[in-house]
């Protein structure tokens, strides 16, 4: 089961936004079949009028036919079993997690509704589960409940949930028959609706170590009981006084006197709300920072261009934010660089470095990178496949191959991947793609990060609701 779930996050990124509907439910869902089997699934929650079509992902999982009747391939393997409703210009997503086994399945397949509960606290909702074997049966058999955390709530042998604390958790229902067991789980959240709400903030860094006269950025996540984003009105103070001067935005200037103290930051929505500290160091002396400057090497083609990313850290290990970087390119023929860290290579094949440096009036801290501008490329990118055609909606797997100039291939660059234009669909970082919705051409790009001689080359892709 632990690997069933595990994908779940996975695989919902999948599918393009605004199309999956919480009152469309594939089932069964999980689902678990031996190899060769067979498993009937059902759409169910759609209003008249719906046409259904079934998809298997990775199609090599099996087939399944206009009746949602699935018969798995001959290797174990995971994957979904996708439904795509469609009605008039409307598209409705669902999907069944599935997995192929070798053996014979020795678990229970639990389900739980309803699904993100939200409870106020004394109040109570009741949740209800559905027992099946792997191959869809439906089971007559009790479960036990449990809340986690302890404190979140109750639940009794019908599965009635009483909140009690505030916060967030899971309820968890195990099932068993003979010598199987299985279980099922879903998030609760528990809030209070009294006048005097806690919210919850977080401020970054939660320790800074400055120079007298030194600068730090500080900044603040707010959220509620239950983890929820919170737009609040933030106030920042310092204490003492000498210590420093912050204004609304967070930005913290050291004053004169070495010392020790605390930026405050206080959150106020509404009818809650929350603080949170971080604590100060001023000393005399510079202070000594770790500086990293991304990416770490670079080969680039004469006259591209690169934006360098430096970041400083204090010796517990928080991020600090200097008011300016001292940049140095060398030797200076090797090109220019912009006090925001954007790089011009020259127009000459050259070596060198570039090296980020901290502020006197900040501290002391550099790093330095190294770079090497080509005359012209040396990289030959191949996409697979070189050209597609797609329905609204279907899947397709990308695949790129970079060689050198003599046909050596570059196992270690990383390929970037996007699509043009950006409403053509969805690609992942792995190459996976997903097509819109709408009758579209564009391209797939496949980029060579700079860092491993820069390069890209395009696959034409062409969306149509005609075959």
């Amino acid at each position: 089961m632990k690997k069933i779930y595990a994908i779940i996050i996975i695989l919902t990124s999948l599918f393009p936004p605004g199309l999956l509907s919480s009152e469309f439910f594939v089932s069964p869902n999980p689902c678990q079949v031996q190899v060769n089997g067979t498993v009937s699934f059902s759409a169910t929650g759609l209003e008249r009028g719906y046409t259904v079509n079934w998809q298997v992902i990775p199609s090599s999982l099996g087939k399944i036919d206009e009746n949602g009747f699935f018969t798995s391939s001959g290797k174990p393997g995971q994957g979904i079993i996708r439904a795509i409703a469609n009605k008039e210009d409307q598209t409705v997503l669902g999907h069944a997690l599935l997995k192929i086994t070798e053996g014979k399945p020795q678990i229970l397949l639990v389900s739980i509704t309803p699904i993100n509960a939200k409870v106020e606290a004394t109040k109570s909702v009741r949740f209800s589960s559905q027992v099946r074997k792997s191959d869809g049966t439906i089971l007559e058999s009790a479960v036990d409940w449990k809340v986690i955390p302890a404190d979140l709530g109750t639940i009794d042998n019908q599965g009635n949930f009483t909140g009690k604390g505030q916060g967030t958790g899971r309820i968890v229902a195990t099932a068993h028959d003979n010598t199987k067991r299985g279980l099922g789980q879903t998030a609760v959240s528990v809030f209070s609706a009294g006048k005097n709400q806690k919210l919850t903030v977080i401020i970054s860094p939660q320790r800074t170590q400055l120079a007298i006269k030194g600068t730090a950025v500080f900044s603040a996540q707010v959220t509620d009981s239950v983890g929820n984003p919170v737009s609040a009105e933030l106030k920042y103070t310092v204490s003492p006084d000498w210590l420093g001067t912050v204004d609304r935005n967070g930005n913290f200037m050291a004053g004169e006197k070495p010392g020790l103290g605390v930026v405050k930051v206080e959150a106020i929505s509404k009818k809650a709300s929350g603080s949170n500290r971080a604590f100060v160091i001023t000393t005399r002396q510079a202070v000594k920072y770790q500086v990293k400057i991304k990416p770490r090497r670079a080969v680039l083609e004469a006259k591209s261009i690169i934006q360098f990313q430096p970041e400083a850290y204090d010796q517990a290990g928080n991020q600090v934010y200097p008011p300016s970087w001292k940049w140095k390119v060398i030797p200076e023929e090797l090109g220019s660089i912009t006090p925001q860290g954007l790089f011009t290579a020259g127009d000459k094949p050259i070596s060198g470095k570039i090296v980020a440096q901290l502020p006197e009036i900040f501290g002391q801290g550099q790093d330095v990178v190294s770079i090497k501008i080509n005359s012209h490329s040396r990289n030959i990118i191949k996409i697979s496949p070189p050209r597609v055609n797609l329905k609204p909606g279907q899947m397709i797997q990308f695949s790129a191959t970079i060689a050198n100039s003599q046909g050596k291939l570059l196992q270690d660059a990383r390929i970037i991947w996007k699509v043009t234009p950006e409403n053509l669909g969805q690609i992942t970082p792995q190459g996976l793609f997903t097509a819109g919705q709408l009758p579209k051409a564009g391209a797939v790009i496949a980029e060579i990060a700079p860092e491993f001689g820069g390069g890209r080359a395009l696959s034409p892709v062409v969306i149509s609701t005609t075959p």
